[in-house]
């Protein structure tokens, strides 16, 4: 069995799947307990599913799909933000709105392309092992400058989320911070469909930063476990998902899922 993984790591294709889904990886795990603790899950599906309407453009416009979703998904991420700054509206229903007119947009713009979609289909359910340099290399500078901006902003977006009014006397500009944090979650949902796709990519947000959660007791450590968790499931899960033939992205789920339930069981008191 072990020469068999081994040998299964010898090929590129599989090695590149690995390589961005564990870059992939530990930027959605460090950002989804941040998305977890402001309560905005919804918010992360929204997102994903809006992001249909941006490949579908890309397909329209001739222009490499992934890119679009990337440029759509962070004008939807920043245009919620100034909606959620100048409206009394709660943000569930905000989401909601986002939500229903994201995918029916993508859904109306799809009906206008001509002929058989691969692509599409990759983008809806994933498919890490066609993962290209050029899919490695956005990954990279992407989640690295998400990553850089979440160790910079951590206290403020803590201090936000638990304690606004603090956060008001101490000089944090919650709109900023909003801003920033909407931006770079739309971003990372984005990067993650790729690899995930738009149906499963909340689940590689909010899993690993739940497991993270059961196992620790502060939040660094919430932080390592839920990198770990990540790591993990996304490495076993690729490489069960040749074995068993199955998807990648509903295998890394799916173990992560089982990982969750039980930490749940287990979690530390």
């Amino acid at each position: 069995m072990i020469d068999n993984i081994f040998t299964v790591l010898q090929f590129p294709f599989i090695q590149r799947a690995l390589l961005i889904g564990c870059i992939i990886g530990v930027t959605t795990a460090f950002l989804g307990l941040f998305v977890t603790l402001r309560n905005m899950s919804f918010y992360s599906d929204a997102i994903s599913h809006a992001a249909l309407a941006g490949i579908a453009i890309g397909l329209l416009l001739n222009v490499e799909p992934f890119i679009a979703a990337v440029v759509f998904c962070l004008l939807i991420g920043l245009g919620t933000a100034f909606v959620k700054q100048r409206s009394k509206v709660s943000i569930d229903t905000l989401m909601g709105v986002l939500f229903a007119s994201g995918i029916s947009l993508g859904i109306a713009l799809i009906s206008k392309q001509q002929g058989y979609q691969g692509d599409l289909f990759s983008f809806l359910f994933g498919d890490i092992l066609a993962t290209n340099w050029n899919d490695i290399s956005i990954a990279f500078v992407l989640g690295l400058i998400i990553i850089v901006y979440l160790l910079g902003s951590s206290k403020r977006l803590l201090l936000t989320t638990f304690s606004p009014d603090f956060s008001f006397v101490r000089g944090v500009s919650a709109r900023l911070t909003d801003y920033m944090f909407f931006g770079a979650t739309a971003l990372t949902i984005a990067l993650s469909i790729k690899v995930i796709g738009i149906v499963l990519v909340t689940g590689l947000l909010i899993i690993p930063a739940a497991i993270g959660k059961n196992m620790a007791h502060s939040f660094k450590q919430a932080v390592l476990w839920s990198i770990l968790a990540s790591v993990f499931t996304t490495i076993i899960g690729i490489i069960a998902s040749y074995y068993i033939d199955i998807p990648s992205g509903p295998a890394i789920i799916l173990l992560g899922t089982i990982l969750f339930v039980l930490t749940s069981l287990f979690q530390r008191r």
